[in-house]
């Protein structure tokens, strides 16, 4: 079903003389697997990982077909090293404490340098195990990110079109106060119908020089196909790293507003109730992972719903090629499942009652306004159980589990 690419990502690796901070080792960060289109994809371990349980100098796998679901499994990794390769512990808070102080003098030429709270370089030792000299070449890669990204800006910049479909929101906790991220897919639009026909009809209206001196009302000039493509390519291009400035946005948002307080994580909830084919964004996946190392020890857990026999299929595919931490950091839950596992982990005043709660979400979900979803307590069915009416069903090609058993 998958085809697995050795080469796609490579382990780290680096050698530096051993001090009492910097260690010799290989270590890829800890970034808490997966991403919000399609979360199976986490720190993926080769075949040979799984047969010997030993790394060497084995190459990451990468799924290279992309799967029904509209999104390929591509993931970074975190492979077990053996003891003699450096420290595999979780440093102590002295240990990060020197790692603070080593990094700011190492770094503090870097103008993007005071954007890294001392928490924020602390988890970057954390997430690789102690291994400080792979963890300092992950900062300094975080921060020519931050850089080129132009991250110091991100708060400043206007997202209300993107906050108002709803589609990604940080608004509840859990039990524990780490922020709840929510992503319903079936009210993310790759590429909005305006845009393309924007993109489409960009170059109408143009004319030739030498038409337009020789005829007072010169002929509007076709795009030609060629152009047309350039176009949208850039439309496209242009609307994945806006989502993906919107998806850093939301993040940094909820620590300004300390919905996402620093020393809490994310919980994850990939709603893909109602989603369709043209809400698939392999491309934007892609992206946000990308970016995923840059925000180490953050994500905490994922839980995915509905679960299809399609979702089951690429899971038993892929969970193989995960350590068992991403394994059970990863939920798939059946629709009935949902109120009752995410009612235990929140509090049902912070739950959406879309999902089992009471918590009312700022769009109107009863409407069925998005993506043509209508979800609700019916009086036919159990108590507490989520009722849907999943349109998609006839159109895209997934199948769900009951229907499949």
């Amino acid at each position: 079903m998958f085809k697995f690419k050795k080469d796609a990502l490579a382990v780290a690796s680096s050698s530096a003389p051993s001090t009492s901070v910097d260690v010799v080792g290989r270590d890829e960060p800890n970034t808490g697997g997966g991403h919000l289109l399609n979360p199976l994809g986490s720190r993926f371990r080769s075949r040979t990982e799984v047969k010997e349980n030993q790394v060497g100098n084995s190459s990451l796998c990468e799924p290279q077909k992309e799967s029904r679901s509209g999104s390929a499994l591509p993931v970074p990794s975190n492979h077990q090293r053996p003891a003699s390769e450096g420290s595999t512990r979780a440093p102590s808070p002295e240990e990060q404490e020197a790692f603070v102080t080593v990094v700011r003098e190492k770094l503090k030429s870097h103008p993007y340098i005071s954007s890294l709270t001392d928490l924020e370089i602390k988890r970057f030792l954390i997430s690789h195990r102690n291994i400080s000299a792979n963890a300092l070449k992950q900062v300094q890669a975080t921060l020519e990110w931050r850089q080129s990204f132009n991250f110091n800006s991100i708060l400043t910049e206007d997202f209300s079109d993107l906050e108002a479909t709803g589609k990604l929101v940080i608004d509840s906790v859990d039990y524990q106060q780490n922020a709840i991220m929510i992503w319903q897919q079936h009210r993310h639009v790759p590429l909005p119908a305006s845009s393309v026909t924007a993109a489409a009809s960009s170059n109408i209206g143009t004319t030739s020089a030498s038409s337009s001196s020789s005829t007072p009302s010169a002929q509007l000039r076709e795009p030609s196909k060629k152009e047309k493509k350039e176009e949208l390519s850039a439309a496209l291009q242009a609307s994945i790293e806006r989502n993906l400035r919107f998806f850093v946005y939301t993040i940094e948002r909820a620590k300004q507003t300390h919905r996402l307080r620093s020393d809490n994580k994310l919980i994850v909830i990939i709603d893909r109730i109602g989603m369709t084919p043209a809400n698939y964004d392999q491309p934007l996946g892609k992206a946000i992972v990308s970016v995923m190392p840059h925000y180490p020890e953050l994500f905490e857990s994922y839980y995915v719903f509905p679960k299809n026999a399609m979702l089951m299929v690429a899971w038993k595919v892929t969970r193989v090629f995960l350590d068992p931490v991403t394994v059970a950091r990863i939920k798939l839950l059946g629709e009935a499942e949902v109120p009752s596992v995410l009612g235990d982990i929140m509090d049902k005043r912070e739950l959406l009652v879309r999902y089992g709660g009471e918590k009312v979400e700022g769009i109107a979900e009863q409407t069925g306004s998005s993506g043509g979803c209508v979800i609700g307590t019916g009086a036919d069915s159990a108590a507490g159980d989520l009722v849907v009416d999943d349109v998609d069903d006839d159109d895209d090609e997934f199948v769900d589990a009951d229907e499949a058993k």
